[in-house]
């Protein structure tokens, strides 16, 4: 009877015989009432759900007619939305444009901003003597206010004005560095040259100058040598982390330590700051125009400072001897004979010394210039 091909008729003719080929009616009609009896309990027991069951199917129905009903308007409502977005709106373009113009006002005003702090930022700079810092700083502050539309503000006048002066001021000032390390004249020069001590012989060597290797052969000076070529200028000592290179790298500066201490590396800087500034050009016509004035200046100091050296050298050295010398006359001409003697060497000494490292800082000059220019 659970097939699904069964046929009823057979089992029926099979029930009504009574013979013994028959089936079992009485048993048949105990297990119809068992079925019965059981599906009863069944109903009688669950019926509550089964009502529960057909109220949530009709409501399942109807959601989904609900859900195709919103999905059919959703469908024209995309359909309608693509063909409004094909179309262009004036009001939509004015509200952009609008945007647009309000995002530039706020980055006019946050460069304005930036640009009101400069001049204390480049006060500091200076001060610390971190040129490249401040020549980049400044170079692009006088950029930034040199735009069309800065221009238009009248308020940024005095400022503009203001970052003119200071590049010219700073050209100066940079030229004026230039000349101090050159020359010597900064303090922090003192360990590139030798003090003559009496009876020195050898002549002084330049491994205390800017450069290492160069010893008594002056013809390395030359700047137009095969190392000139081959390297593009001697290279300077510089203190780790500085960073100064002589190729097609920009230098950097590292602004935790005095740039001074470090004259090659000071040279450096000041050249690449002029080079950024545009004034390199016009910063070697005026030290070329400078040579004969610095360099007597810098042999009438180094006269000065022999001569008073030798003087307190030579008075020491009388004051020494045995007053009860027999010749005293002998000894005081002899004295002064040695001490004119010493002068002399202590001046071509100091002056064969300090024009070395002049050569050489001009050589890192001619380099970094030929660097620039490339």
């Amino acid at each position: 009877m659970t097939k699904p091909d069964f046929n009823p008729v057979p089992l029926a003719l099979e029930l009504m015989d009574a013979s013994s080929l028959g089936r079992d009616y009485e048993m048949f009609t105990k297990i119809l009432r068992d079925i019965e009896r059981a599906l009863k309990g069944v109903v009688e027991g669950s019926y509550q759900g089964f009502n529960a069951s057909i109220g949530t199917y009709g409501g399942v129905i109807d959601s989904i007619s609900d859900s195709q009903s919103r999905v059919k308007e959703l469908r024209m409502d995309l359909k309608n939305s693509k063909e409004s977005l094909r179309l262009r709106h004036a009001d939509l373009v004015q509200m952009y444009n609008k945007s647009q113009q309000y995002k530039d006002m706020i980055d006019m005003l946050d460069e304005i901003e930036e640009l009101k702090q400069v001049p204390l930022k480049l006060e500091v700079l200076v001060r610390e003597k971190h040129f490249l810092a401040a020549v980049k700083m400044l170079v692009s502050a006088h950029k930034t206010i040199s735009k069309p539309e800065m221009g238009a503000i009248g308020a940024l006048s005095d400022l503009s004005r203001y970052f003119n002066e200071q590049i010219e001021t700073m050209s100066e000032t940079l030229l004026e560095e230039l000349h101090n390390h050159l020359y010597l004249k900064s303090p922090y020069c003192d360990s590139r040259w030798f003090a003559y001590t009496t009876g020195q012989e050898a002549l002084p060597s330049a491994d205390r100058g800017l450069f290492e290797g160069l010893g008594k052969d002056l013809s390395k000076l030359n700047p137009f040598n095969d190392r000139m070529k081959r390297t593009g200028g001697f290279q300077p000592k510089t203190k780790p982390g500085n960073e100064v290179r002589l190729d097609d790298e920009m230098i950097t500066e590292d602004l935790e330590i005095n740039p001074e201490v470090d004259s090659g590396y000071y040279l450096e800087i000041l050249v690449e700051s002029l080079g950024l500034l545009g004034k390199f050009k016009e910063a070697i016509v005026t030290i070329l125009q400078r040579v004969p004035l610095e360099t007597y200046q810098m042999i009438d100091k180094t006269i000065s400072q022999v001569n008073e050296r030798r003087h307190a050298q030579a008075l020491k050295t009388i004051n020494a001897r045995d007053a009860n010398y027999e010749d005293e006359e002998d000894e005081k001409y002899v004295a002064t004979r040695n001490n004119e003697n010493e002068i002399l060497r202590d001046l071509f000494w100091t002056l064969f010394s300090k024009l070395l490292c002049v050569t050489q800082g001009q050589s890192t000059v001619l380099a970094a210039g030929q660097r620039l220019l490339r």
